[in-house]
């Protein structure tokens, strides 16, 4: 009986680790802005730590603050102080920057600019604070410990 409640208990410790995993992949999709007709578009790639990375569709005057909104803004951890912008020059020649968007006075109105077919990456802090560590096991421990402790229970 004992080793049937473990094994519940294994089981679904895995099963909430996995939903929480898949919960947090986000997919990527194209987007199109609704913008006004006639108006010249842009396409922009944006991936990493935004809330719907993807491929978009875009005004002409979109810059790198707006395109980063129109992505949803970006997720927990997200390193708005380190935006890679990378471009390709009409000679073919790539070129990448990076843009500090937590502290705006260290970045000029040029850095904001996005050209056609443009790729944005927002990367992401590895650090992780005691309390998400916390957040992210304490369900499943608690649900554990509690099976456990009743289980004990009815073996008395």
């Amino acid at each position: 009986m004992l080793i049937r409640i473990y094994s519940f208990c294994f089981l679904f410790t895995l099963f909430a680790l996995s939903s929480l995993l898949m919960a947090q992949s986000n997919g990527s999709a194209f987007y199109k802005i609704d913008n006004q007709t006639g108006e010249l578009t842009k396409k922009i790639n944006l991936w990493g730590y935004v809330k719907n990375p993807g491929r978009y569709e875009v005004p002409a005057s979109t810059n790198l603050v707006q395109m980063i909104a129109y992505a949803g803004g970006p997720r927990d951890h997200a390193l708005m102080d380190e935006v890679k912008v990378y471009s390709t020059l009409e000679n073919g020649k790539s070129i990448s920057k990076k843009v500090d968007l937590e502290n705006p006075s260290r970045s000029s109105e040029s850095d904001l600019i996005l050209t056609n077919e443009d790729t944005i990456i927002v990367d992401y802090s590895s650090s992780v604070t005691i309390g998400e560590i916390f957040s992210f096991v304490g369900a499943p421990l608690a649900i554990v410990t509690s099976l456990i402790l009743i289980a004990d229970r009815l073996k008395k």
